[in-house]
């Protein structure tokens, strides 16, 4: 379909025998030229609808010549989406590393960074710019950024989540602990999953009242891929205990942190014993639960 009315089709044809008598329809020239001005960018080989896509209104970090100097590279403002809202980044410059290559990205929060060594994972890629020793050579740059993203199945590590995602709990109800009885242990599985134990709290129904010589004590091994290993992932010291001197009591209705040690890396399956040890005659605990919180990152 022309781009011209048919009274303008006459009266460029009109004007322009010459051409037609060698057989050249002007009609059909400026139409093919309309068409490649509409499908191309001049300096472009992308097609324009392309780029209007993409680059309409700003938004695309698109490198600003006018700010770049030297070592300092100019950016235009840019757009990306966080996952649950639209960020917007304001226009600027960020100071490059001499005779290297150095990573451009932006992360969640709109920050440009710079680095020589790689893309930084959870950040978006920007450009590559290989510098000189004194300034950006013309072309030193390459495009990295990502036009679609797919995330598909067990795509997103746990280093991706926030500290809640990223965090697992292995919560045990211990019920009456008699202080005749002796250490009582108690076996905990650890998820399908390797990760690090973050924390691990204690609560019971009944106050104890710290004591030298009637107190209790906590500990928590991990058995290890064998079940024989013997980590304790808590410090010994009288910091977990009720001791009076270095511990401290045992308030209803408060949960208390354990003091952690060692080394807390945990395999899949693991098996924690978490274990509970009179010393002299301590009261009774009933109504007792333990939390382990565990944070994965692959």
């Amino acid at each position: 379909m022309s781009q011209f009315s048919a009274i303008e089709q006459d009266a460029l044809r009109r004007m322009a025998r010459a051409p037609e008598a060698v057989g050249l329809d002007i009609v059909e020239v400026l139409d093919t030229l309309y068409d490649g001005i509409d499908g191309l960018t001049s300096g472009s080989t992308a097609m324009g609808a392309d780029i209007d896509s993409l680059c309409l209104g700003g938004g695309a970090f698109t490198i600003n010549p006018d700010t770049t100097t030297g070592l300092t590279l100019g950016y235009n403002a840019g757009r990306i989406h966080g996952g649950m809202n639209e960020i917007v980044v304001a226009a600027g410059t960020i100071l490059l590393a001499a005779s290297a290559t150095n990573y451009i990205e932006v992360d969640s929060t709109g920050t440009v960074w710079t680095n020589t060594s790689a893309f930084t994972t959870g950040r978006m890629p920007l450009y590559t710019v290989v510098t000189g020793s004194t300034s950006i050579p013309d072309n030193a740059w390459t495009s990295y950024k990502a036009l679609l993203t797919v995330l598909g199945p067990a795509s997103i590590p746990g280093v991706m989540l926030t500290a809640p995602g990223q965090t697992k709990e292995l919560c045990a109800a211990l019920g009456t602990i008699e202080a005749g009885f002796g250490a009582v242990p108690f076996v905990l599985i650890c998820p399908y999953t390797a990760a690090t134990i973050e924390q691990v709290v204690f609560s019971t129904g009944t106050a104890v009242a710290q004591s030298d010589a009637n107190y209790w004590s906590f500990s928590l091994v991990d058995l290890g891929s064998t079940g024989t290993g013997s980590d304790n992932l808590l410090d010994t010291g009288a910091d977990n205990t009720t001791k009076a001197t270095g511990g401290s009591a045992l308030q209803v209705g408060k949960a208390r942190s354990l003091v952690l040690s060692g080394g807390l890396a945990t395999a899949a399956n693991d098996v924690l014993v978490f274990t509970l040890t009179p010393t002299g005659a301590p009261p009774n605990l009933n109504l007792c639960s333990v939390r382990v919180d565990l944070v994965f990152t692959t």
